[in-house]
């Protein structure tokens, strides 16, 4: 989709295992990496390292397609899927 953000990073050796697959628990991460990114390229990222704008992972479904392999670049893709008075729910695609 055009209207969303994307983020790109290159899967690093210590993210994989010995057949140089990224394990599982670093996509967790890499949404991570990406929602911090999203937040400022909207303007938040003063907020978030100040603490101004603090938020806090509830709920977390990683749905795995495919692998992500050693020294490639990943793109994730961030989109606010629902906003609310006080919380909000990001959808991360890579």
């Amino acid at each position: 989709m055009a209207d969303r953000f994307r983020y790109y990073f290159r899967v690093r050796y210590g993210d994989c295992d010995a057949q140089k697959v990224v394990f599982n628990v670093r996509y967790g991460e890499y949404v991570d990496i990406s929602t911090l990114e999203f937040l400022r390229a909207l303007g938040y990222g003063e907020a978030v390292a100040t603490g101004t704008l603090d938020y806090s992972v509830v709920k977390q479904t990683l749905e795995w397609k495919a692998p992500a392999r050693f020294d490639q670049v990943i793109e994730a893709s961030v989109s606010a899927k629902r906003l609310g008075n006080s919380s909000f729910t990001l959808l991360t695609e890579f």
